[in-house]
């Protein structure tokens, strides 16, 4: 089991050297400090997070969709489909299901993805909305990320701020890099005219 947005605040709290709270709930009276921390906390999270979110592919937030584009855009392609509710970044997107990438020419702008399809699969990075679902590394780059951003607000020194940016980037991402191809094989080449001549037409022997 993950950590709850409470405790991933604490953790962050933590790191900078403040006092852990007991609710996001702001009181009506509390000591200043307790205060400041619960505001910081609900003020920083949620930027926190997405940009983890956008900065890496975790594995643990990758979800799939199909997507039918029915819109016409003004210019340059000729159809469009919102993208997901919970959508944070694009892996990749298909125009067929065994996820062959076939040059599929696509945009993505203001919300929408462009294209020239009636159909496209989209790989992407999602927002859990339970944070207790993320996966170990992913939490952790999580309090760094906002640990770094109650580093401002605090005005704690550079070297504070230091520590917690060589976590992140220098062990953190690096690992998490390792530990997610482990566990994602998977091979998507361009299709080749060439590459399908020898294989298909002229194959070895």
């Amino acid at each position: 089991m993950g950590l709850s947005q409470l405790e991933i605040c604490n953790h962050a709290l933590l790191k900078v050297g403040a006092d852990t709270v007991d609710t996001l709930t702001e009181p009506t009276s509390s000591a200043d400090g307790t205060k400041r921390s619960i505001s910081l906390c609900n003020t920083f999270f949620d930027q926190a997070y997405e940009e983890v979110l956008r900065i890496y592919p975790w594995n643990s937030a990758k979800k799939r969709a199909t997507l039918t584009l029915t819109d016409n855009p003004d210019f340059g392609y000729e159809k469009r489909a919102a993208l997901p509710d919970d959508f944070i970044r694009l892996v990749n997107v298909f125009r067929y299901e065994d996820e062959r990438d076939q040059g599929t020419a696509w945009v993505v702008e203001g919300g929408y993805i462009l294209s020239d399809y009636d159909t496209m699969y989209l790989k992407y990075i999602a927002k859990p909305t339970d944070t207790t679902e993320l996966e170990p590394l992913c939490t952790n780059a999580v309090i760094c990320n906002l640990a770094l951003k109650l580093c401002t607000a605090l005005q704690l020194d550079d070297d504070w701020a230091g520590r917690i940016s060589d976590e992140l980037h220098g062990r953190i991402l690096p690992s998490a890099r390792s530990i997610d191809t482990m566990e994602n094989k998977e091979l998507l080449l361009e299709e080749s005219s060439w590459i399908n001549s020898r294989n298909f037409e002229n194959p070895y022997i």
